[in-house]
């Protein structure tokens, strides 16, 4: 299908589906999708009905389909990203077996200026994240991450903007926590229990720390690697410890 860009009106219309009768079982606004509600691009840009393993293959498809466009990383295009998310509206917010959905904020679908909101929209996060970190970097936090989710590395990491694009410091976290043959997370690396040792958001704790003293963005990865507790040296390992190990770990310190 031809991508369009809502209108203002077919914006205001989304966005009052999403509020008021997305929860009642009625489907989704895709009329509005098509003129006078939406109007053409400035290039011919055609996308597939189709579902996505998950937000890395959504963003790739996207980054391809789109680049006729010549978005840049920060533009923000209320009625592009909000056609797109209606296109897509069957995956990113799924119908219960009675018809009911449940779609959250309306700036999951309909970006928003603000970082604090911005990186949450369900396709223009992924699609800025695999722009900006590009294939060695993003998979961290996109793949195996479900549509119609944020996801924990995100909120943790992609919610602070000074970190997000400082990429020695998501190249560390890559280090740590993603295993680059399996392509997943390692076990355990989100864990937020109290006296897990060196998980991810205690790594935003020393980073935080760290760069009250030094410029984070000026230093590699081995040398912010020496700079962090022996706690972390655990994480280098190919396959991550068992939980029992890393508790052990976080208690000889």
């Amino acid at each position: 299908m031809r991508v369009k860009r809502l209108t203002d009106e077919g914006i205001r219309l989304f966005y009052e589906y999403i509020l008021d009768r997305a929860h009642t079982g009625e489907p989704p606004p895709t009329h509005l999708l098509e003129v006078p509600f939406s109007e053409p691009l400035e290039k011919p840009v055609e996308v597939e009905k189709r579902d996505f393993d998950d937000k890395l293959a959504a963003a790739r498809y996207l980054r391809e389909k789109l680049a006729p466009l010549g978005l840049r990383v920060h533009d923000v295009d209320r009625g592009l990203w909000g056609w797109i998310s209606l296109f897509y509206f069957h995956q990113l917010c799924p119908a219960k077996p009675d018809g009911r959905r449940n779609p959250g904020n309306p700036y999951r679908y309909i970006p928003e200026t603000a970082w604090s909101r911005y990186y949450r929209h369900l396709l223009r996060g992924p699609y800025h994240l695999h722009e900006l970190l590009g294939e060695e970097l993003s998979p961290f936090f996109l793949k195996g991450q479900r549509m119609h989710t944020s996801g924990d590395a995100t909120e943790q990491v992609a919610s602070r903007q000074d970190l997000v694009t400082n990429r020695g410091a998501v190249a560390l976290i890559n280090r740590l926590y993603f295993d680059p043959k399996g392509q997943k997370r390692k076990k355990g690396a989100l864990n937020s229990k109290r006296g897990e040792a060196g998980v991810l958001r205690r790594l935003l704790v020393y980073l935080d720390q760290l760069g009250r003293t030094y410029d984070l963005r000026t230093l590699d990865t081995d040398q912010v690697l020496k700079m962090l507790p022996r706690e972390f040296g655990i994480w280098i390992q190919e396959d991550a410890p068992e939980r029992k190990d890393r508790k052990a770990g976080a208690r000889r310190r």
